[in-house]
């Protein structure tokens, strides 16, 4: 008989940002580059 297996690639960015109260600001964390770092980023105006 046949099995399902599935596999994942490796995390590059946290699926749960974090975004300031006034909108302005989203800290995330991300493995992109091979080492886990956090940024923290404004948001553009026209996107809050």
């Amino acid at each position: 008989e046949g099995r399902e297996e599935t596999t994942y690639g490796p995390q590059t960015s946290h699926p749960h940002p974090s975004f300031s109260l006034d909108g302005r600001w989203v800290a995330f964390t991300s493995d992109g580059t091979g080492n886990p770092q956090a940024y923290v980023v404004e948001v553009p105006e026209a996107f809050r």
